[in-house]
C-alpha cells in the first residue's frame, strides 16, 4: 500500500523537483562556480512568485509574467552585488540585508501576505492563468502537464547555462570563482563577473519562483523560506549520487538532486510523522545529504576491497619539472607584449601599511627603477625588504601612498590591476596562486591567451586554438600536450608554474 501510494505521488514530486531544480541550478552558480555565500535566494524566489501572482491578476499574459519573474531575480542579485563589490560589504552580510529588503518589498507587490491566481469555472471545471494551463494539454492530466513542460523547461535552462558558460564570458566567471586574484592579472573585471553571476543565479531562482507560484496557484510571503537550504542540498545529493565530470554532467546532476530530494520528502510525508517533528525530519536530511561527501570517502576503500566497487584509475602523471628553463618565461612574456615603447618607469614609490597604527610597517619608501625594453634585472633583499610589495605594486595589487608607474607613455599608477593586464604579465611566486585549479589545461590557457582583451560570448575555445595549446606545451617536454582536459589541481607545482 505504501508504494502504491508513493507511485501515485510520484509525478507531482518529479514536477515540484524540476521546478525547484531551477532555483537549485541558481545555487549550484553562487555556491560552486563563483564561492559566494548568497543568502538572497529566500527573498529572491519569493519575489519570482509576488511578481507573477500580481501581474497575472493584473491581466499580464502569464508567458510574460513569467519573463518579469526572471528580470525581479535580476535585480535582486544586483542589489546584491553591488553592495558586495561597490560598497565592499562582506558577500554574507550583503545578501542577508538584500533578503530581509525582499520581504517588505514583496509584501508592497502582493499588498497581502496570499496572493492567489484569478481562476475561471467553466464547465463545471475550474481553471487558473498559468503558463502550463495555456500550453496544449497533449490529452495529459494537470500533473502529466507541469511534468512534461517542466521538463522541456529545465532542459531549455540547462543547455542555456552550459552554452553561456562555455564562452569567453562564461569561461571567466568559472576562473573568477576559482581564482580571483589569477583572473584578475589576466584582466578579468571580477567584480563584474561576480555582480552578472549574482544576477543570473537569482534570476533562475525568480524565474523557479514564478513557476512554483503557478503550479500552486497561489504565492505567499514565506514561499522562499529555506529556499537555499534546500538548494545546497539539491545541490550535495546531486554531486555525490550522480558524480558527473563534465559541466553539462554537473548541471543535470543538479536538478537530478532536486528531484532526489522532492522525492525524499514525498517518502518522509507518507510515514505520516508528526507535523511537528517535519520541521527536524528537514533538518535531519539535509545534514544527512550534506555529510554524503564525507560517509561516501569513508566508505570507499571498503567497497573496493568487496569488489562491490571499481577502483579508480591512477592518474598519469607527466616528469616532474626540475628547472624551468630561462628562455621559455621570456619568449612567452615576449610575445604578449605590445608593440611600442615597453619601457618601465617607477618614480618615488612609497607604500605604508597599518599606517597610524602599532603595526605600522614602511614598505616602500621612494623607490626608483627605469627599465629600458629588453632588460632583465633581478631584486634581491632579505625577508620584509619589499620585494614582492614592488612587484605587487607594479602589477596593481596595491595602491601607491605616493609616485607614479609609468609604461612607455602610458601613465598606470592609478589603473586597476584588471586594466594593467594589457601592459604586464606576470608570474605568481607561488604557483597554486597563478592557476585555476578546477579548470582544465586549455580553459587555463584560454583565459591567459585573452589577456586584456574584451570577452564576449564566443567560444572560449576554437579548435585552432585547441592545437595552438598541444604545440606550446609541447615545448615544455612535460606530456601536458596530451592532458588539455585535465583539471590543472591534479599537476604538480613544477607543471603548473610552467604552465
Amino acid at each position: 500500500m505504501f508504494f502504491i501510494r508513493l507511485w501515485q505521488q510520484l509525478p507531482g514530486a518529479v514536477s515540484l523537483g524540476l521546478l525547484w531544480g531551477i532555483m537549485t541550478l541558481g545555487v549550484y552558480m553562487t555556491y560552486r562556480i563563483l564561492d559566494f555565500p548568497d543568502l538572497t535566494v529566500d527573498g529572491s524566489f519569493a519575489l519570482g512568485g509576488a511578481v507573477v501572482a500580481q501581474l497575472v491578476t493584473l491581466g499580464v499574459n502569464p508567458f510574460l509574467a513569467t519573463l518579469f519573474s526572471f528580470g525581479a531575480g535580476l535585480l535582486a542579485g544586483a542589489v546584491t552585488g553591488l553592495l558586495h563589490t561597490k560598497l565592499k560589504i562582506p558577500g554574507l552580510l550583503a545578501s542577508i540585508l538584500t533578503q530581509i529588503s525582499l520581504y517588505s518589498v514583496n509584501l508592497h507587490i502582493m499588498t497581502q501576505a496570499n496572493l492567489s491566481l484569478p481562476n475561471v469555472i467553466s464547465g463545471g471545471a475550474r481553471s487558473y492563468r498559468t503558463v502550463f494551463a495555456l500550453l496544449p494539454s497533449l490529452g495529459l492530466d494537470d500533473k502529466g502537464v507541469t511534468l512534461a513542460y517542466g521538463l522541456a523547461m529545465v532542459a531549455m535552462v540547462v543547455l542555456a547555462l552550459w552554452w553561456f558558460l562555455g564562452t569567453e564570458k562564461g569561461i571567466t566567471i568559472l576562473s573568477t570563482g576559482d581564482n580571483a586574484q589569477m583572473s584578475r592579472a589576466l584582466g578579468v573585471h571580477t567584480d563584474h563577473m561576480v555582480l552578472l553571476c549574482l544576477m543570473l543565479a537569482n534570476g533562475l531562482v525568480g524565474l523557479s519562483g514564478g513557476l512554483i507560484a503557478q503550479n500552486n496557484r497561489v504565492s505567499t510571503l514565506d514561499m522562499g523560506a529555506g529556499g537555499i537550504v534546500f538548494g545546497l542540498a539539491a545541490v550535495i545529493i546531486g554531486e555525490v549520487i550522480f558524480r558527473r565530470r563534465s559541466l553539462l554532467g554537473k548541471l543535470v546532476a543538479v536538478v537530478l538532486g532536486s528531484i532526489v530530494y522532492r522525492i525524499i520528502q514525498s517518502v518522509v510525508l507518507l510515514l505520516k510523522w508528526p507535523p511537528e517533528d517535519f520541521k527536524i525530519l528537514s533538518a535531519a536530511i539535509i545534514a544527512a545529504a550534506l555529510a554524503l561527501p564525507t560517509i561516501s570517502a569513508k566508505l570507499d576503500p571498503w567497497l573496493i576491497r568487496m569488489g562491490w566497487k571499481k577502483p579508480r584509475p591512477p592518474q598519469e602523471t607527466a616528469p616532474a619539472l626540475v628547472e624551468a628553463s630561462p628562455s621559455a618565461p621570456a619568449e612567452a612574456s615576449a610575445a604578449s607584449v605590445p608593440a611600442g615603447d615597453t619601457s618601465l618607469k617607477v618614480a618615488g614609490i612609497s607604500k605604508v601599511f597599518n599606517r597610524g597604527t602599532i603595526n605600522q610597517k614602511n614598505a616602500l619608501v621612494d623607490v626608483e627603477l627605469t627599465l629600458a625594453p629588453g632588460d632583465f634585472i633581478t631584486v634581491i633583499g632579505g625577508n620584509g625588504a619589499g620585494k614582492s610589495t614592488l612587484l605587487n605594486i607594479v602589477a596593481g595589487v596595491f595602491p601607491v601612498d605616493g609616485g607614479g608607474i609609468a609604461i612607455g607613455s602610458n601613465t598606470i599608477t592609478a589603473e586597476r590591476e584588471y586594466r594593467r593586464a594589457r601592459l604586464i604579465g606576470r608570474v605568481f611566486q607561488d604557483p597554486m596562486l597563478g592557476t585555476a585549479p578546477n579548470m582544465t589545461i586549455e580553459e587555463n590557457l584560454s583565459i591567459a591567451m585573452r589577456r586584456g582583451q574584451r570577452r564576449g560570448l564566443r567560444p572560449a575555445i576554437h579548435k585552432e586554438e585547441r592545437a595552438y595549446f598541444r604545440q606550446a606545451l609541447r615545448s615544455l617536454d612535460l606530456g601536458l600536450e596530451d592532458r588539455l582536459k585535465t583539471r590543472v589541481g591534479l599537476l604538480s607545482g613544477g607543471q603548473r608554474q610552467a604552465l
